[in-house]
């Protein structure tokens, strides 16, 4: 048997059986290797690079399988791997890149090795037409043998020991590189994805001496992709022992089985018939916990190899990433398939909204309550939630009956354990405000977690599961949260002060100053909030407050007409402060003007020029909207000039549009 090995794998002719397609790790191999289609494990490497960008984080894995045990002649076949992928630039915008390294010995005489480095990105995306993403390989190939009795006999067809093999009796030792294209695309419904793989494209040559070349080989998948489920068709072309191809085909199905405590179970399975009457069934097993995952894989060939027990494989994966989106969505879902059995309380009508009563849930800062307070404050919402149901639990026998705040805290609890098991460690901006969003929900703070959260949202609006979480907030709360189109060049918190400007307009002071005190708590040094803040504290006398707003509105504007603007109407606030003698501030590199110091000017020393200045920066204030920055100037000419008509005929008009907005 093991001379026959020793032909079929070394032997120099138009034969070629170096480098052949064996799989890689457990997961894909227990589907039969139909893994083209859907390609979103660490071992996308082997099958089709252009599903990397499918991980939300770092994977690495290692691989052992045993091909073909059992042999008669005792020989050992295995296939050892290390592999690691993961997304370049934040949410893998640069695409995601990836390394693995492949042997495949027979026992200490023949020896394979692959060195793999894959890239991938997404090249477009549609809502209404899909996503494309393109990948590739750059391959080292390296083949070497132990020379032997052997190895130095010669071969005609499959008969030895016809004299010297002048091959095998040469170097021991080649080397070529090699290259992959790939694709994979993703159809609008994102449960359908097809991909293509050309592996070894450049036919590499692979030979001891002469010429033996790998030769090109195409796969074709086709996948439809669930939570908990995924389907897969591969139509495979490759090359044969004779210089021909294959076509084979292969039809599999995985079923994962989440559980809340025990982590997720998986069952795999596929059939596949081609060529020259090639049949196999694969099973495949696998259990994830957390950030692990352990598969096994068994390939029984039903026909070919004769006298082989089947092949066997292993792989131990690591996630380095957050939880991905199927367990979180996993965990949400068998969290209410459990409340459905344990229902809570009846929902609740409040206005015309229905939803379950999140309000006034019990402080977290409660003595009793100190394990859940723990888990919060360290992100970890999953257990906090679990820890608050123990304690509800334990206290249902006790009298008086439990409070329902106790209830309502838990229902908070499992709002963000279901969106986010735990979230610690944030680094970009929308992490670090999600994440006090996710506090201040669990605290009662309702205000600032809907604030923060439609900020985050804003920030990555791609990111489906915020979006899902700030949904879910808004219906426990019956507060709605600001919205802003990913196209708005304002940003989050330039539509915040436009509302803030437009309930100024209409003379609710008070609505503009919630919607102002928003902007300055998610960011207290923009300049244009502060100015608008000092505008509406001079609508209503608060002369003082005014005045430190538009001082520290100037500390941070860089806009030199808006400074101007500032250095303009900051005295008349001062001066209604009976602030003697102290000058304006001015435009770096400038002087205030004399007009702009101290209380109002007399008459005598007014300057036309200065006044119609004044005027036009009103006007302009006006025509944009800025009605508390308009009024503010108006005041000032008056200030100035008290018989200026046309600025005694804007402030009416300007009080007209409050009283009647």
């Amino acid at each position: 048997m093991r001379a026959i090995l020793w032909a079929l794998l070394l032997l120099a002719s138009p034969a070629q059986a170096a480098f052949q397609d064996l799989g890689a790790g457990a997961r894909a191999p227990g589907m039969g290797n139909a893994f083209t289609g859907l390609a979103d494990d660490v071992y996308a490497i082997y099958y089709n690079p252009a599903g990397l960008p499918q991980l939300e984080g770092p994977e690495a894995s290692v691989a052992y399988s045993a091909l073909y045990m059992g042999l008669s002649d005792g020989s050992n076949l295995g296939v050892q791997q290390a592999a690691y992928a993961q997304p370049l630039g934040k949410d893998g915008r640069y695409g995601s890149g990836g390394f693995m390294y492949q042997r495949f010995g027979l026992n200490s005489l023949y020896d394979e090795q692959e060195i793999f480095f894959s890239y991938g990105k997404s090249v477009f995306k549609s809502e209404t037409k899909g996503q494309l993403y393109l990948g590739l390989n750059a391959k080292y190939l390296d083949r070497s043998f132990s020379q032997d009795a052997q190895s130095a006999t010669g071969c005609s067809g499959f008969q030895c020991g016809e004299g010297a093999n002048t091959v095998l009796s040469g170097k021991s030792n080649a080397t070529a590189p090699s290259a992959d294209l790939a694709a994979l695309y993703r159809f609008p419904d994102k449960k359908i994805q097809t991909g293509l793989d050309l592996q070894n494209v450049n036919s590499p040559n692979v030979a001891f001496s002469g010429a033996d070349k790998v030769s090109p080989s195409a796969h074709w998948g086709l996948a439809y992709k669930t939570t908990w489920m995924n389907i897969d068709g591969e139509l495979d072309e490759d090359p044969d022992p004779v210089g021909g191809y294959d076509t084979d085909a292969i039809a599999a199905a995985e079923r994962y089985f989440p559980t809340l405590e025990f982590g997720t179970f998986g069952l795999r399975g596929s059939m596949g018939y081609g060529s020259r009457q090639w049949e196999q069934i694969t099973l495949g097993l696998s259990y994830r916990l957390d950030k692990f995952q352990v598969d096994y894989g068994f390939m029984m060939p039903v026909s070919g190899i004769p006298g082989t027990s089947g092949t066997q494989r292993v792989d131990l994966t690591f996630n380095f990433g957050a939880t991905t989106v199927e367990d979180q969505i996993s965990r949400g879902l068998l969290r209410k398939a459990k409340d459905l059995l344990n229902p809570p309380p009846a929902k609740v009508k409040i206005g015309e909204l229905e939803k379950n009563d999140m309000r006034d849930p019990h402080d977290l800062r409660d003595p009793a309550l100190a394990t859940v307070r723990a888990f919060v404050d360290a992100g970890l919402y999953l257990k906090a939630a679990d820890a608050m149901d123990a304690y509800i639990q334990s206290q249902k026998q006790k009298t008086p009956p439990l409070d329902m705040s106790y209830t309502r805290l838990l229902r908070r609890l499992k709002v963000n354990a279901d969106a986010y098991p735990e979230y610690t460690h944030p680094v970009e901006k929308w992490e670090v405000l999600l994440s006090s969003g996710l506090g201040h929900f669990a605290y009662g703070d309702d205000r600032h977690a809907i604030l923060e959260d439609a900020y985050a949202l804003s920030l990555t609006p791609e990111d489906e599961t915020v979006g899902v979480y700030l949904k879910d907030v808004e219906k426990g709360t019956g507060l709605k949260a600001v919205t802003v189109s990913p196209d708005n060049p304002e940003g989050f918190l330039g539509e915040l002060v436009h509302r803030a400007k437009i309930a100024s307009t209409r003379g609710d002071y008070e609505r503009a100053r919630r919607i102002l005190e928003d902007a300055l708590y998610l960011n207290g040094d923009d300049p244009t909030a502060l100015e608008r803040m000092g505008s509406l504290d001079w609508a209503q006398g608060r002369y003082e407050d005014a005045a430190l707003a538009w001082e520290k509105a100037l500390r941070f504007e860089k806009r030199p007409g808006e400074i101007e603007a500032i250095n303009t109407y900051l005295p008349l606030a001062r001066s209604r402060l009976g602030k003697q003698g102290q000058p304006g501030l001015a435009l770096p590199g400038q002087t205030a003007p004399k007009a702009a110091v101290g209380a109002a000017p007399k008459k005598a020393v007014a300057d036309p020029r200065f006044v119609e200045r004044l005027y036009n920066r009103a006007i302009e204030h006006y025509a944009r909207g800025e009605y508390l920055q308009a009024e503010a100037m108006f005041l000032w000419i008056l200030q100035i000039d008290p018989q200026n008509l046309p600025a005694q005929k804007a402030l009416e008009r300007i009080k007209l549009m409050n009283q009647h907005p």
